[in-house]
């Protein structure tokens, strides 16, 4: 675990994973350039070593969502899906397969979902919307 000083947004960090750990399915979204990437970093970071990772870009992953839900095991203590720009399901029409797949998995206790948008997401999943918050300015 990285000491959370070195966290861009510390206290924002702690609570989304202690919302995690505790089973909740989250949309986080905030605009490109807001360090996205670097916070769910930090949050990997503050995650015990137990919790299982898998993540799902979108935007850059080329295979089969649906395929690549199916190929991975939920079994251990704790999974957390992590889905990078997943408002992208939101224009595809073949998606509902994927959506009926991936909420009869969250409805798991030992999985939680995160999803990443770059503003909150519109489907079925129940989700906690959480938006990115702003960076502190250096004072002066």
């Amino acid at each position: 675990m990285m000491p959370t000083e070195h966290y861009l947004r510390p206290e924002f960090t702690r609570m989304l994973a202690d919302h995690l750990l505790l089973g909740s399915n989250i949309n986080l979204s905030g605009a490109h350039g807001q360090g996205r990437r670097r916070t769910l970093k930090d949050l990997y970071h503050s995650l015990p070593d137990s919790v299982h990772i898998h993540q799902f870009d979108f935007r850059r992953d080329r295979s089969d969502p649906l395929s690549w839900l199916d190929e991975n095991d939920y079994n251990s203590d704790q999974t957390l899906l992590v889905l990078h720009n997943f408002n992208e399901l939101e224009t595809d029409e073949k998606s509902q397969p994927f959506l009926d797949r991936l909420i009869n998995l969250c409805n798991r206790q030992n999985i939680s979902l995160l999803c990443i948008t770059e503003s909150e997401a519109q489907n079925s999943l129940k989700l906690q919307s959480f938006q990115l918050p702003p960076l502190s300015s250096p004072s002066a």
